[in-house]
């Protein structure tokens, strides 16, 4: 036996509680961190593996394009094309591009007149739905010589471009040229393009026609004058798509007269015979002869006129207003009038863009027009004056009314005084007006004794009859 020499420890209760929750916290985020590491590296290294698996099933795809491409061999049927694949659930988008190249090494497409044509250069770009983190596709490039000299140094190319309103080649146009070149003539490929190679220099003038087919002019067989030189190339560039249709609906603003304050009844509305209507936007303006078709009833929703208009199908859509334009008088042109100096100011403003896709129609092009109610002079004398005739006025007698200078402006409404008592309703553009009641339709502006001064009330905003029978038909504040 041994003898006790130390007293034991005493025991301390704190040695026997174990782990503190500052420990326990500790340990779960030391263990959140490692797992959070393991997860995103597992993640990035599936991710990886994925993408490097795709990449090289992109890098193939390029690869058997650019064999397809070789195989085809003759360049002028090598095209841009996009062609979807998918494989092992991804999905590929195949993208060749095209292009031929001049003697000075530039891409030479077949709207611009360039140098002698080389060869074709194609560009493949393979990309795919869950691409990777650095983003870039698959790419491969090659060349095309044609296999025979395509190239005459005494004779000269003529590229034939026709795009459609969306900017796209439109396939399968055929055209002339005149005059004949003695080489066979195809017509556009899937790129919209042509190539009459082997032409003798000179003039030559490019016809393209298809069947309900417009130019940006609103031309169905346009033509392009090209001049081709001697180892050169020149291009005849159009743009012709399949026209749209253009429904209006005249003097749209008479729909709200029977609702307006004082209601004015709804009626039968006469329109001239001459009536021009003018389309416009961005790209242009154009006037036609529109022969409004008149309705025979009353209600509002159907006491106006109507007329359907085929035009190119320019993406931006038309306006539409009554009445011709010009440098010198754009009175008809609602958006011409300045805003007037009320509290708020009154604007005239257009029908809003209407457009039509290719072969489709758009909705209604609403045009508004001054509405005059005209009574047939009283007396027998009168009893013949039936015939109603509008002349357009030069002076403005509207505040800031635009002014009008040129030609004179008749229009003849027909045999429509058939009373002194129940007045007919006619159509007419914006600006200065003076009618005449006369015993036949006239093409010679008539005599002044024949001027309406009673008898005329303006149903839209304006000026009345002056003294001399002169009013303004206003559209600030007609809303179409």
């Amino acid at each position: 036996m041994f003898a006790r020499t130390a007293a034991l420890d005493e025991a301390h209760p704190a040695d026997d509680a174990g782990m503190g929750l500052v420990e326990v916290l500790v340990a779960m985020l030391v263990f959140a961190i490692v797992a959070l590491s393991v997860a995103y590296s597992l993640t990035f290294t599936l991710a990886n593996t994925r993408d490097s698996k795709a990449r090289q099933i992109a890098l193939n795809l390029a690869s058997q394009e650019i064999d397809k491409v070789r195989a085809i061999g003759d360049p002028f049927k090598v095209l841009t094309e996009t062609t979807p694949v998918t494989q092992d659930g991804e999905t590929y988008s195949i993208q060749r591009s095209t292009s031929w190249i001049s003697t000075a090494g530039t891409d030479a497409p077949c709207s611009i007149a360039a140098g002698t044509l080389q060869y074709k250069r194609v560009n493949v770009t393979v990309t795919w739905t869950n691409m990777g983190p650095t983003g870039i596709p698959a790419r491969t490039d090659t060349l095309l010589a044609p296999a025979s000299r395509i190239n005459d140094p005494a004779k000269g190319t003529l590229l034939v471009s026709i795009k459609g309103a969306d900017g796209l080649g439109e396939p399968g146009v055929s055209f002339t040229i005149t005059p004949g070149t003695g080489v066979a003539l195809e017509p556009t490929d899937a790129e919209g393009c042509s190539f009459v190679l082997g032409v003798a220099p000179g003039t030559y003038t490019v016809r393209p026609s298809r069947p309900n087919y417009l130019d940006i002019d609103q031309v169905s067989a346009p033509t392009k004058s090209v001049v081709i030189v001697a180892g050169a190339s020149a291009s005849a560039a159009f743009q012709y798509d399949l026209r749209g249709t253009f429904p209006l609906r005249y003097a749209s603003n008479a729909l709200r007269l029977p609702t307006q304050t004082p209601a004015v009844p709804a009626r039968r509305i006469e329109y001239p015979n001459e009536l021009v209507t003018t389309f416009i936007n961005s790209n242009g303006v154009w006037a036609y002869p529109s022969p409004v078709v008149e309705s025979a009833v009353t209600a509002p929703a159907a006491g106006i006129g109507s007329w359907t208009k085929e035009l190119h199908p320019w993406q931006i859509g038309y306006q539409a207003f009554a009445g011709p334009t010009t440098a010198t008088c754009t009175v008809h042109d609602p958006q011409a009038w300045p805003p007037t100096t009320a509290t708020p100011p009154l604007v005239g403003s257009r029908s809003p863009l209407q457009s039509a896709a290719p072969g489709g129609t758009s909705t209604d092009l609403d045009v508004p027009m001054g509405l005059v109610d005209v009574l047939r002079p009283s007396g027998s004398a009168n009893d013949a004056r039936t015939f109603l005739i509008a002349v357009r006025q030069s002076a403005p007698v509207a505040t800031g009314q635009p002014a009008c200078t040129g030609s004179t402006l008749q229009y003849n409404f027909g045999s429509v005084l058939a009373s002194t008592t129940v007045a007919a309703r006619v159509a007419l553009p914006f600006g200065s007006w003076k009618l005449y009641a006369v015993t036949a339709t006239a093409t010679a502006t008539p005599a002044e004794s024949n001027v309406l001064k009673t008898g005329v009330t303006l149903r839209t905003p304006g000026v009345v009859p002056n003294t001399d029978g002169g009013f303004a038909l206003d559209p600030r504040g007609v809303a179409p």
